[in-house]
């Protein structure tokens, strides 16, 4: 009886062991033939905003338009901005546009410094609610400042790195939540700004 336990005890351990190799390395077999074929990939996407690619950098007639007129003593390019770009007249919708920019910064916590609010504005001067907002830089787009956006659109919202590259865009009915996690996940991976 032994001997037959002896005999049946190898067989089981080689067993056992076939078995945990299939059980960690199955996985990872299956993932490299899908990749290798390569007609395979993740659903969905992890931006809520329009990825910008390439990413647009600002003319320099920009930022230093920006940089002049900015409320604080930090310049826009050491700061990630949230740039609404729209009509100075700023209609209900603009209005909830800047609403949504404000409580999408208040709510990044600790990271608030990182970030400015920009509004750049065609036509009439807005009126005293938009001014009202002193965090809130407002700044009037030229001619040569307005056909910077029109490649990139008009009545929308940007994330514009501290380099000066517009990396995100989001139509005017943006979820607040969206933007929230796109940029805590751009400062969290970012080292600049």
């Amino acid at each position: 009886m032994t001997g037959k336990m002896t005999e049946a005890n190898p067989r089981n351990a080689r067993r056992t062991i076939l078995l945990l190799v299939l059980l960690f390395l199955g996985p990872v077999a299956v993932a490299w033939v899908l990749y290798a074929q390569g007609n395979w990939a993740p659903a969905g996407r992890v931006n809520h905003g329009e990825l910008i690619t390439p990413p647009q950098v600002l003319p320099e007639v920009v930022l230093e338009l920006l940089a002049q007129e900015g409320t604080g003593d930090v310049a826009p390019r050491q700061r990630w901005s949230l740039v609404w770009v729209g009509d100075g007249a700023c209609a209900e919708a603009c209005t909830e546009v800047l609403l949504k920019m404000s409580q999408v910064h208040r709510r990044l916590g600790r990271r608030y410094d990182r970030v400015q609010r920009v509004f750049l504005y065609n036509g009439p001067v807005p009126d005293q609610s938009v001014a009202h907002d002193t965090e809130l830089t407002v700044v009037a787009l030229g001619d040569a400042v307005t056909s910077v956006f029109e490649g990139l659109g008009y009545e929308r919202l940007f994330v514009v790195d501290p380099i000066g590259n517009a990396v995100l865009g989001y139509d005017p009915d943006f979820e607040r939540v969206g933007l929230l996690n796109d940029l805590e996940r751009l400062l969290q991976l970012s080292s600049i700004g």
